[in-house]
Protein backbone atom coordinates (compact mmCIF):
# COMPACT_ATOMS: atom_id res chain seq x y z
CA UNK A 1 0.00 0.00 0.00
CA UNK A 2 1.19 3.48 -0.88
CA UNK A 3 1.00 6.34 1.57
CA UNK A 4 -1.75 8.84 0.48
CA UNK A 5 0.85 11.54 -0.17
CA UNK A 6 2.79 9.13 -2.39
CA UNK A 7 -0.40 8.23 -4.25
CA UNK A 8 -1.14 11.88 -4.95
CA UNK A 9 2.43 12.48 -6.08
CA UNK A 10 2.29 9.51 -8.44
CA UNK A 11 -1.07 10.65 -9.79
CA UNK A 12 0.26 14.14 -10.45
CA UNK A 13 3.38 12.71 -12.09
CA UNK A 14 1.48 10.48 -14.50
CA UNK A 15 -1.03 13.25 -15.26
CA UNK A 16 1.82 15.61 -16.15
CA UNK A 17 3.42 12.88 -18.24
CA UNK A 18 0.17 12.32 -20.14
CA UNK A 19 -0.32 16.05 -20.77
CA UNK A 20 3.27 16.35 -21.95
CA UNK A 21 2.82 13.42 -24.33
CA UNK A 22 -0.37 14.92 -25.73
CA UNK A 23 1.29 18.30 -26.23
CA UNK A 24 4.21 16.62 -27.98
CA UNK A 25 1.86 14.73 -30.28
CA UNK A 26 -0.19 17.86 -31.02
CA UNK A 27 2.86 19.95 -31.91
CA UNK A 28 3.15 19.80 -35.74
CA UNK A 29 6.93 20.01 -35.45
CA UNK A 30 6.89 16.57 -33.84
CA UNK A 31 4.56 14.89 -36.34
CA UNK A 32 5.88 11.86 -38.17
CA UNK A 33 4.92 12.63 -41.76
CA UNK A 34 2.76 14.87 -43.91
CA UNK A 35 1.22 18.33 -43.70
CA UNK A 36 -0.01 19.58 -40.34
CA UNK A 37 -1.85 22.90 -40.20
CA UNK A 38 -2.33 25.15 -37.19
CA UNK A 39 -4.12 27.85 -39.18
CA UNK A 40 -5.65 27.91 -42.65
CA UNK A 41 -7.56 31.02 -43.73
CA UNK A 42 -7.17 34.08 -45.96
CA UNK A 43 -5.27 35.92 -43.25
CA UNK A 44 -2.80 33.23 -42.19
CA UNK A 45 -1.65 29.76 -43.18
CA UNK A 46 0.63 28.24 -40.57
CA UNK A 47 1.95 24.77 -39.89
CA UNK A 48 4.66 22.27 -40.73
CA UNK A 49 5.39 19.72 -43.40
CA UNK A 50 7.29 16.67 -42.17
CA UNK A 51 8.86 14.19 -44.53
CA UNK A 52 10.03 11.99 -41.66
CA UNK A 53 11.12 12.31 -38.03
CA UNK A 54 14.36 14.08 -38.93
CA UNK A 55 13.42 16.23 -41.94
CA UNK A 56 10.67 18.81 -41.87
CA UNK A 57 9.95 22.47 -42.55
CA UNK A 58 7.57 24.91 -40.87
CA UNK A 59 5.92 27.98 -42.37
CA UNK A 60 3.93 31.06 -41.44
CA UNK A 61 2.23 32.70 -44.43
CA UNK A 62 0.42 36.01 -44.01
CA UNK A 63 -0.72 38.72 -46.40
CA UNK A 64 2.39 40.83 -45.96
CA UNK A 65 4.90 38.34 -44.63
CA UNK A 66 6.39 34.90 -45.19
CA UNK A 67 8.47 32.82 -42.84
CA UNK A 68 10.15 29.45 -43.33
CA UNK A 69 11.66 27.71 -40.33
CA UNK A 70 13.39 24.53 -39.35
CA UNK A 71 11.40 22.33 -36.98
CA UNK A 72 13.79 23.53 -34.26
CA UNK A 73 12.45 27.06 -34.76
CA UNK A 74 15.58 28.34 -36.49
CA UNK A 75 14.73 30.76 -39.28
CA UNK A 76 15.51 29.81 -42.87
CA UNK A 77 13.76 32.67 -44.65
CA UNK A 78 11.91 35.76 -43.43
CA UNK A 79 10.18 38.41 -45.49
CA UNK A 80 7.86 41.14 -44.23
CA UNK A 81 6.91 44.75 -44.85
CA UNK A 82 8.73 47.55 -43.04
CA UNK A 83 6.60 50.36 -44.38
CA UNK A 84 5.67 51.99 -47.69
CA UNK A 85 7.88 50.62 -50.49
CA UNK A 86 10.24 48.90 -48.06
CA UNK A 87 10.61 45.37 -46.74
CA UNK A 88 12.90 42.94 -44.94
CA UNK A 89 14.32 39.96 -46.83
CA UNK A 90 16.38 37.60 -44.69
CA UNK A 91 17.99 34.32 -45.74
CA UNK A 92 19.50 32.41 -42.81
CA UNK A 93 21.92 34.94 -41.26
CA UNK A 94 22.10 37.26 -44.29
CA UNK A 95 19.77 40.25 -44.28
CA UNK A 96 18.62 42.53 -47.11
CA UNK A 97 16.26 45.48 -47.28
CA UNK A 98 14.02 46.36 -50.18
CA UNK A 99 13.80 50.05 -51.02
CA UNK A 100 11.36 50.75 -53.82
CA UNK A 101 12.44 48.36 -56.55
CA UNK A 102 16.02 48.11 -55.26
CA UNK A 103 17.52 45.79 -52.69
CA UNK A 104 20.50 46.46 -50.41
CA UNK A 105 22.58 44.24 -48.16
CA UNK A 106 22.51 44.93 -44.42
CA UNK A 107 25.98 44.50 -42.85
CA UNK A 108 26.17 41.98 -40.03
CA UNK A 109 27.18 44.64 -37.50
CA UNK A 110 23.76 46.30 -37.86
CA UNK A 111 21.48 44.90 -35.10
CA UNK A 112 18.53 43.03 -36.63
CA UNK A 113 15.89 44.90 -34.65
CA UNK A 114 13.20 47.03 -36.22
CA UNK A 115 14.48 50.40 -34.99
CA UNK A 116 18.02 49.78 -36.23
CA UNK A 117 16.82 48.44 -39.55
CA UNK A 118 14.56 51.45 -40.08
CA UNK A 119 17.47 53.77 -39.27
CA UNK A 120 19.66 51.95 -41.80
CA UNK A 121 16.79 52.08 -44.28
CA UNK A 122 16.44 55.85 -43.83
CA UNK A 123 20.16 56.25 -44.43
CA UNK A 124 19.96 54.27 -47.66
CA UNK A 125 16.86 56.10 -48.82
CA UNK A 126 18.81 59.33 -48.54
CA UNK A 127 20.93 57.96 -51.36
CA UNK A 128 24.61 57.04 -51.79
CA UNK A 129 27.21 59.75 -51.42
CA UNK A 130 28.61 59.06 -54.88
CA UNK A 131 28.13 56.97 -57.99
CA UNK A 132 31.08 54.86 -56.89
CA UNK A 133 29.38 54.13 -53.56
CA UNK A 134 26.19 53.20 -55.40
CA UNK A 135 28.09 50.71 -57.55
CA UNK A 136 29.88 49.29 -54.52
CA UNK A 137 26.56 48.81 -52.70
CA UNK A 138 25.12 47.06 -55.74
CA UNK A 139 28.09 44.70 -56.09
CA UNK A 140 27.99 43.98 -52.36
CA UNK A 141 24.30 43.13 -52.58
CA UNK A 142 24.87 40.76 -55.50
CA UNK A 143 27.78 38.99 -53.80
CA UNK A 144 25.89 38.52 -50.53
CA UNK A 145 22.70 37.45 -52.31
CA UNK A 146 24.66 34.78 -54.16
CA UNK A 147 26.24 33.77 -50.84
CA UNK A 148 22.76 33.47 -49.33
CA UNK A 149 21.59 31.26 -52.19
CA UNK A 150 24.71 29.12 -51.83
CA UNK A 151 23.96 28.62 -48.13
CA UNK A 152 20.38 27.70 -48.97
CA UNK A 153 21.65 25.15 -51.47
CA UNK A 154 23.19 23.18 -48.60
CA UNK A 155 20.22 23.56 -46.24
CA UNK A 156 18.49 20.13 -46.06
CA UNK A 157 15.02 21.58 -45.47
CA UNK A 158 15.14 23.22 -48.90
CA UNK A 159 14.62 19.78 -50.43
CA UNK A 160 11.02 19.97 -49.20
CA UNK A 161 10.11 23.23 -50.95
CA UNK A 162 8.64 21.40 -53.92
CA UNK A 163 6.69 18.94 -51.78
CA UNK A 164 5.28 21.63 -49.48
CA UNK A 165 3.26 23.52 -52.15
CA UNK A 166 2.02 20.20 -53.53
CA UNK A 167 0.82 19.23 -50.06
CA UNK A 168 -0.91 22.59 -49.61
CA UNK A 169 -2.59 22.20 -53.00
CA UNK A 170 -4.18 18.97 -51.81
CA UNK A 171 -6.44 21.06 -49.59
CA UNK A 172 -9.87 21.38 -51.19
CA UNK A 173 -9.98 25.11 -50.42
CA UNK A 174 -7.32 27.08 -52.27
CA UNK A 175 -6.50 30.48 -50.79
CA UNK A 176 -5.29 33.53 -52.71
CA UNK A 177 -2.51 34.24 -50.20
CA UNK A 178 -0.91 30.92 -51.16
CA UNK A 179 -0.19 31.96 -54.77
CA UNK A 180 2.66 34.34 -53.84
CA UNK A 181 3.98 31.69 -51.43
CA UNK A 182 4.13 29.09 -54.20
CA UNK A 183 6.06 31.64 -56.26
CA UNK A 184 8.43 32.19 -53.34
CA UNK A 185 9.09 28.46 -52.93
CA UNK A 186 9.87 27.88 -56.59
CA UNK A 187 11.94 31.07 -56.80
CA UNK A 188 14.11 29.98 -53.87
CA UNK A 189 14.52 26.51 -55.37
CA UNK A 190 15.59 28.01 -58.67
CA UNK A 191 17.90 30.71 -57.25
CA UNK A 192 19.55 28.26 -54.85
CA UNK A 193 19.78 25.58 -57.55
CA UNK A 194 18.15 22.95 -55.34
CA UNK A 195 16.99 19.74 -56.99
CA UNK A 196 14.43 17.65 -55.17
CA UNK A 197 16.06 14.22 -54.58
CA UNK A 198 14.49 11.34 -56.51
CA UNK A 199 13.35 9.54 -53.36
CA UNK A 200 11.50 12.65 -52.19
CA UNK A 201 10.17 13.49 -55.64
CA UNK A 202 8.57 10.05 -55.81
CA UNK A 203 6.13 11.19 -53.13
CA UNK A 204 4.86 14.07 -55.25
CA UNK A 205 1.34 13.63 -56.48
CA UNK A 206 0.95 14.76 -60.07
CA UNK A 207 -2.12 16.96 -60.10
CA UNK A 208 -4.62 16.60 -62.90
CA UNK A 209 -5.09 20.23 -63.90
CA UNK A 210 -8.26 20.54 -65.94
CA UNK A 211 -7.15 23.81 -67.52
CA UNK A 212 -4.25 22.00 -69.17
CA UNK A 213 -6.80 20.32 -71.43
CA UNK A 214 -8.33 23.65 -72.47
CA UNK A 215 -5.27 25.68 -73.41
CA UNK A 216 -2.12 25.36 -75.46
CA UNK A 217 1.03 24.28 -73.68
CA UNK A 218 3.46 27.09 -74.50
CA UNK A 219 6.45 24.77 -74.42
CA UNK A 220 5.09 22.99 -77.49
CA UNK A 221 4.58 26.12 -79.60
CA UNK A 222 7.61 27.22 -81.63
CA UNK A 223 6.65 30.93 -81.61
CA UNK A 224 6.55 30.91 -77.82
CA UNK A 225 9.90 29.13 -77.62
CA UNK A 226 11.45 31.82 -79.80
CA UNK A 227 10.01 34.41 -77.41
CA UNK A 228 11.35 32.55 -74.36
CA UNK A 229 7.84 31.45 -73.39
CA UNK A 230 6.78 34.89 -72.14
CA UNK A 231 3.54 34.54 -70.25
CA UNK A 232 4.28 31.02 -69.01
CA UNK A 233 5.07 30.87 -65.30
CA UNK A 234 8.73 30.05 -64.70
CA UNK A 235 12.14 31.29 -65.85
CA UNK A 236 12.47 31.31 -69.67
CA UNK A 237 10.88 28.04 -70.86
CA UNK A 238 10.96 26.22 -67.52
CA UNK A 239 7.34 25.64 -66.57
CA UNK A 240 6.31 26.19 -62.95
CA UNK A 241 2.90 24.55 -63.22
CA UNK A 242 2.37 24.81 -59.46
CA UNK A 243 1.83 28.56 -59.78
CA UNK A 244 -1.13 28.65 -62.16
CA UNK A 245 -1.84 24.97 -62.70
CA UNK A 246 -0.46 24.52 -66.21
CA UNK A 247 2.17 25.59 -68.75
CA UNK A 248 -0.10 27.97 -70.63
CA UNK A 249 -0.19 31.75 -71.06
CA UNK A 250 -1.17 33.79 -68.01
CA UNK A 251 -1.41 37.56 -67.96
CA UNK A 252 0.24 37.86 -64.54
CA UNK A 253 3.21 35.80 -65.70
CA UNK A 254 3.47 37.84 -68.89
CA UNK A 255 3.46 41.11 -66.95
CA UNK A 256 6.20 39.80 -64.64
CA UNK A 257 8.24 38.73 -67.68
CA UNK A 258 7.92 42.23 -69.12
CA UNK A 259 9.13 43.72 -65.83
CA UNK A 260 12.20 41.48 -66.04
CA UNK A 261 12.77 42.53 -69.66
CA UNK A 262 12.78 46.21 -68.73
CA UNK A 263 14.31 46.24 -65.24
CA UNK A 264 16.68 43.29 -65.35
CA UNK A 265 17.20 40.36 -63.01
CA UNK A 266 18.45 42.29 -59.96
CA UNK A 267 15.48 44.63 -59.75
CA UNK A 268 13.01 43.50 -57.09
CA UNK A 269 10.15 43.75 -59.60
CA UNK A 270 11.84 40.83 -61.36
CA UNK A 271 13.71 39.10 -58.53
CA UNK A 272 10.93 39.07 -55.91
CA UNK A 273 7.53 38.85 -57.64
CA UNK A 274 5.86 37.51 -54.49
CA UNK A 275 6.35 40.97 -52.94
CA UNK A 276 4.05 42.71 -55.41
CA UNK A 277 0.61 41.10 -55.28
CA UNK A 278 1.33 38.54 -57.95
CA UNK A 279 -1.59 36.53 -59.30
CA UNK A 280 -2.07 34.51 -62.47
CA UNK A 281 -4.35 37.19 -63.91
CA UNK A 282 -2.25 40.25 -63.04
CA UNK A 283 1.00 41.45 -61.49
CA UNK A 284 0.92 44.29 -58.98
CA UNK A 285 4.18 45.87 -60.14
CA UNK A 286 2.95 46.21 -63.73
CA UNK A 287 2.95 48.62 -65.56
CA UNK A 288 4.87 50.69 -62.98
CA UNK A 289 7.94 48.55 -63.64
CA UNK A 290 8.09 49.72 -67.26
CA UNK A 291 9.01 53.29 -66.33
Amino acid sequence: MFHPVVKISLLLYFTALLVSARNFADDPRNAVQGLHLESYNEEQVQGCYNYNKTLGICFDIQRHSFELLKTTGEQIFVNHDLGPDSFLYQVLDLTFLGIGSSIVYVPKDIPKVREELLAFLALKKAGPSSEQQKNEDFESMKAHYQEAMSELHYTPEMQLLELLPEALMDNSTQLEILKPFYTLCLSLLSRADVQTPAQLKATLRLHDHQRQKRCTNMKTVSWHRRNECRGMCGPTCTCWSLICGDCCYHQGCYEHDRCCDVKGFWDTYCLLPFMYSFSCSSYGAYPKCLY
